[in-house]
Formats: C-alpha cells, sequence, structure tokens
C-alpha cells in the first residue's frame, strides 16, 4: 500500500516549483500529476494509493497548547495567502475523492500522521509512506519504507540508522529528546543529536529501548547533561504523547471510520466529471487536449475499481 501524506506532498510539490503563481488550476495540476507519479513508480510493488489527509483542530493542541502555534505567525510574513492555499486544498481533495480511484482519508481532530501511524501498525502488509515528514522514520522497519520528495531518499531501517546514528526502533526517543522545532515542540536545551547518541548508544540498536529506560539512564548517571534530561521529565512525556505514531491517539469512532474507509471498494475513475470540472473553472487551453491527457495519465487506473 502506499500512502501520502496529502498536504505535505502538495505543499512540497508547489515550493518545488520556483516562483509559481498560486492557483486553484495550478495546484491541482501539480497535485494529480505528483499523485500519478507515485502511483506509476509504486503500484507494481505497493499496490493501492491511500491519501492522509489533515482534518484540522489537531487533538495534540489540547495535550499541549503551543503545538504548531508559531506557523500562522511565519505563514503571515511568508508573502503567500496561505488560507487561500488550503482552501483549494481542500477543494482539490474533495475533487479527488468524488473522481478518482484512491482512497482518500480526512477525519475531523486527526492529523495524516495518525491515519498512516494507525494503519501501518494494524495491517500486516508492505507500505511505503510518501512524506517528507521526519516523524515517519519511527515506523521504518523490513516491510514500512518512508521515501522523502524532498530528499528523494528511500528510508529503509539502515538508511534511518546510517544517517541518525539511532536504528527506526528508537527513532522516536530520539525525536522526544531533539523535540521538533517545525511543530514548536521544545528539545531538551544544549543537547543536540551527536551528544544524545554519546549518552545514549544503545538508541543505534534494533532493540527498542522505553522512554522510562531512557530517563532511568539519566537519573543514574552523573554530569550536566543528565541533568538537563532529568529536569525535563515532564516534557518529555509530553513529547512521546505527541509524537508516537505507533500507538496514535485516535477515538475509537475515528478508528471505526478508518477501517471502514480501507475496506470499501475503490471508487470507478470518473473521467467525464473531471472534465466538466475543468471546463468550469475556465482553464482554456492549459492542458492542449484533455482527453487525450487524462487517457494518458490516469486510463491505467481505471483496473483498480
Amino acid at each position: 500500500m502506499i500512502l501520502i501524506d496529502y498536504s505535505q506532498i502538495s505543499i512540497a510539490a508547489f515550493y518545488a516549483q520556483p516562483g509559481a503563481q498560486l492557483s486553484e488550476e495550478f495546484l491541482r495540476h501539480l497535485i494529480l500529476n505528483t499523485i500519478r507519479m507515485y502511483s506509476l513508480k509504486h503500484k507494481d510493488e505497493y499496490g493501492q494509493i491511500v491519501l492522509a489527509c489533515d482534518g484540522g483542530n489537531s487533538w495534540r493542541k489540547g495535550q499541549f497548547s503551543p503545538y504548531k502555534a508559531h506557523r500562522k505567525k511565519a505563514r503571515e510574513s511568508s508573502g503567500m495567502d496561505w488560507n487561500l492555499f488550503f482552501e483549494y486544498l481542500n477543494n482539490i481533495r474533495e475533487e479527488i475523492k468524488a473522481n478518482f480511484p484512491y482512497k482518500v482519508i480526512h477525519i475531523h481532530h486527526v492529523e495524516a500522521d495518525d491515519v498512516i501511524g494507525y494503519i501501518t501498525q494494524q495491517m500486516d502488509t508492505d507500505f511505503t509512506i510518501i512524506s517528507s515528514d521526519r516523524d515517519y522514520l519511527q515506523l521504518v522497519s523490513e516491510r514500512i519504507t518512508v521515501y522523502s520528495p524532498t530528499k528523494k531518499i528511500f528510508y529503509t531501517p539502515k538508511k534511518v540508522l546510517d544517517e541518525y546514528g539511532v536504528s527506526s526502533e528508537n527513532f522516536l526517543n530520539y525525536k522526544v529528546l531533539t523535540g521538533d522545532s517545525g511543530d514548536n515542540v521544545p528539545g531538551i536545551k544544549g543537547i543536540g543529536p551527536k551528544t544524545i547518541t554519546k549518552l545514549y548508544p544503545e538508541l543505534s540498536s534494533y532493540n527498542k529501548m522505553t522512554l522510562t529506560e531512557v530517563i532511568q539512564k539519566a537519573k543514574d548517571g552523573d554530569g550536566k547533561a543528565f541533568m538537563s534530561i532529568r529536569n525535563f521529565e515532564h516534557q518529555l512525556k509530553i513529547n512521546e504523547k505527541l509524537m508516537d505514531l505507533t500507538n496514535p491517539n485516535i477515538p475509537e469512532d475515528s478508528i471505526v471510520e478508518i477501517q471502514e474507509m480501507l475496506a470499501s471498494p475503490n471508487k470507478t475513475y470518473r473521467s467525464k466529471e473531471f472534465m466538466e470540472i475543468y471546463h468550469e473553472d475556465d482553464l482554456g487551453n492549459s492542458i492542449a487536449n484533455l482527453q487525450s491527457w487524462l487517457h494518458n495519465h490516469f486510463h491505467q487506473l481505471s483496473k483498480y475499481k
């Protein structure tokens, strides 16, 4: 199964187009081509595509109010209309859901990484996760790879260990200790990745170390670094809850919804309806021969019914 973090790959694809002007038509074209590319590259090995979408108003903000709180200010100063961007993203998501044979999972209060984490832990099959979000590296195993569109790298257990000096089994501990500036989740001040791997060489092992064991070693150890870890114990436990994708905090009714979506048959590819959307948007000749373009790019998807 190919699990795509819809928002993450959409943002990455847009930023990969220097100087591009934001419009719904351009974004739609970009997203559809990106999804199609991943389907053509990986469907023979991994099968069907599932698009996991952020549900908004994440439960994490209730657990930790500063979670992603800095993003609004950063986006306001970026010069781009992010409200419009996400409005387009939502519109395109619904068009894909209605007209293309992809499973689209979008549940209120549930983030894409929770959906992906849950699916990988519940189904005994091979997965590739398409996202540049490093949080997914904790899920990497012999049957789960992560492809980073920005780095253009496939992460296997060996690749995670080679790049970060910790195993994928212990990558969650690594993130809990270092924090995540992108999500406004704090790490321990003055302790970076090199110090952590020096203090905890056990994290390079494929045997999972629990956070309790990490904290206990700090309590038994000497020096300023271990003292900093001891003093940060409360936040470390919060970080683990926020970051753990092997046991995501998903309400029972949302789990049922995910299971029903996965069990449902794939929709039929509806080219006629999509062509109507194209013409309603007054796209003119931005695609020289729309019918031919749709056939060449998406006709093979018709077999996933």
